[in-house]
Formats: structure tokens, C-alpha cells, sequence
């Protein structure tokens, strides 16, 4: 399974906890509950943008698409790239 395939499943799983959250919420709730349910709402929301971030890092930038190996001229020198944070290749193993 790739990262980006991990994270989309992970995406729906959340959205599928804020449905069932949101439909626990009924006018004859409590107060406390409805709170409860509202905080783990905003958490798989909050979730949710992270991994969206995480994905959009993983696509990576120009740069490191055309450039996007750790050594140069036989150096080691970074294993992220600066612009956008994407691991970088190693040693010519490609990202996983």
C-alpha cells in the first residue's frame, strides 16, 4: 500500500467518525455530550487537515521532483528538501 493510498483511507475513516458523531448529537442531548462530541469533531477535523498537509508534502515541489536526491557531487547534504519538506531519495532508492 502506498502513503498516499494509506492516508486517503485514513482521510475517510475520520470523515466516516465526524457522521457518526454528528448524528449522536440529538436536541435531547446534554449539554456535556453535545461538547464531547464537538471536540472530537474538531480533533478528526484537525486530523484530517494534518494528513491533507502530509499528502501535499509527499507530491513534493518542483524542485525536488527534478532534483530530488540527497547527495550531489557525491556529498551527502540534506534528506528533506527545504522548499516543501518532502523526504528526499537516498542513495537512489526511490521514496516509498
Amino acid at each position: 500500500m502506498t502513503i498516499d493510498k494509506a492516508i486517503e483511507q485514513t482521510i475517510e475513516h475520520m470523515q466516516e467518525r465526524i457522521r457518526a458523531y454528528t448524528e449522536t448529537i440529538t436536541p435531547t442531548s446534554s449539554e456535556q455530550k453535545r461538547e464531547k462530541m464537538q471536540r472530537r469533531i474538531a480533533e478528526c477535523e484537525l486530523a484530517i487537515q494534518a494528513l491533507r498537509e502530509q499528502q501535499k508534502r509527499q507530491s513534493g515541489c518542483v524542485w525536488c521532483k527534478e532534483n530530488g536526491m540527497v547527495t550531489h557531487n557525491g556529498q551527502h547534504y540534506e534528506l528533506f528538501c527545504s522548499y516543501c519538506g518532502r523526504r528526499l531519495e537516498v542513495e537512489g532508492k526511490v521514496n516509498e
